[in-house]
Formats: C-alpha cells, sequence, structure tokens
C-alpha cells in the first residue's frame, strides 16, 4: 500500500502537472503534423522541424560506480524559432529508474515552472515546462537558444557491467497523457530522437 506522502507527492505533481500544461496550452492553438516516415516520428509542418532529443551517454564501469550508479542524461531541442514551454515524456529501460530532472545549458539563466510525473508500471517518466511570466511586465521570456535544456538523473543496477545498454527513448505519444509539444508562437509536435546509456569498459 502507498504511505500518506506518497499519495500526496502524486497528487501534488498531478495537480501542478496539469496546471503547466493547462497554461501553455492556453499560449497558442495546435496546429497539424505530418508523419516522418524514416523516423517513425511525427514532425510539424513547419520546413525546420523542431527536435526534442536524449543524448547517448557513453559511462566506464569505474566511474559508474564512483557515482553510485547513477548516469545523467542529457535533453536537447534544436530547430525551433524560440519556445516559450515543453511537454514530453521519457520511456526508460525497466532496469532502470529517473531520481530528478532539473533544467540545465539553455535554459540555466530562465525562469521555468516545471512539473513531472513518473509511470513505475510502464516505466514512463513526463515532464512539463512554462517559461515562467515575469512578475511586472506579465511577459513570457522565450529561449531563442538551441541545445541542451534539461537533464535527468537514473539510477543504474549495482550488478551493471561493461557492456550493458539502457534505453532512453522520448515517444511522440504521451503514454497516457498528451503527445509531445513545444510551444513557439504556436504549438507543434516535435521529432522525438532516442538515446542510451551505454556502460563501457
Amino acid at each position: 500500500m502507498q504511505n500518506t506522502a506518497s499519495i500526496y507527492r502524486k497528487h501534488f505533481f498531478t495537480r501542478t502537472l496539469t496546471a503547466i500544461m493547462m497554461a501553455a496550452a492556453m499560449l497558442v492553438p495546435m496546429t497539424g503534423c505530418n508523419s516522418d516516415p524514416e523516423s517513425g516520428s511525427q514532425a510539424s509542418s513547419a520546413s525546420n522541424s523542431v527536435v526534442l532529443q536524449a543524448e547517448t551517454v557513453a559511462i566506464p564501469l569505474a566511474q559508474l560506480q564512483e557515482n553510485d550508479y547513477k548516469v545523467s542524461v542529457p535533453i536537447t531541442i534544436t530547430g525551433h524559432s524560440g519556445f516559450t514551454a515543453v511537454n514530453f515524456g521519457i520511456l526508460f529501460d525497466e532496469r532502470i529508474a529517473p531520481l530528478n530532472g532539473k533544467k540545465s545549458g539553455i535554459l540555466t539563466d530562465i525562469e521555468v515552472l516545471s512539473a513531472d510525473a513518473l509511470n513505475e508500471d510502464l516505466h514512463f517518466y513526463w515532464t512539463s515546462l512554462l517559461s515562467n511570466p515575469d512578475t511586472i511586465t506579465g511577459e513570457t521570456p522565450v529561449c531563442q537558444q538551441e541545445g541542451e535544456f534539461w537533464n535527468v538523473t537514473f539510477q543504474l543496477p549495482e550488478d551493471a557491467a561493461a557492456g550493458d545498454v539502457f534505453a532512453v527513448e522520448i515517444p511522440v505519444d504521451g503514454i497516457g497523457r498528451e503527445s509531445a509539444s513545444v510551444v513557439q508562437g504556436e504549438s507543434v509536435t516535435p521529432v522525438c530522437m532516442n538515446g542510451e546509456i551505454q556502460v563501457t569498459e
């Protein structure tokens, strides 16, 4: 059975996540999407498709052990025209577990509202981000840069060995939630690229 703290966290994340996603949705309407036959993902109809990617991280076993079997995976964004909100999920290998997610790289100096939710049964971790409007002007900061914007730390099993590979995927569909989206003046569905954690000698 879930304890009181666990139930509270679940309800808190659900309420916060819903509020952020509703705020992001009110910014602009959704646009149509085309499927990308090569990647199997959906891409926006914009000429320069927005791409969300979970990077592949290779870590030597000795370093993994020094890090207490924790590994951080960068999430990057490219091809956008300036974004104010991002919603996406990570489908992860059942042998690993997400510990936390935090803004990084191009979002370091931008204040954002964020919420996440974890479905342990489906091995799915969902994140919703929204630039925090200025309290004085009411304007929402727009991130114009490309690169790493989020970082998720995973706990690997202590029996991980050199040669092991753990999948870290960003599906276009939300697996029970809304599809991945990026708000860049209008809300578009990005091309989603998968990564993995590789344990090396």
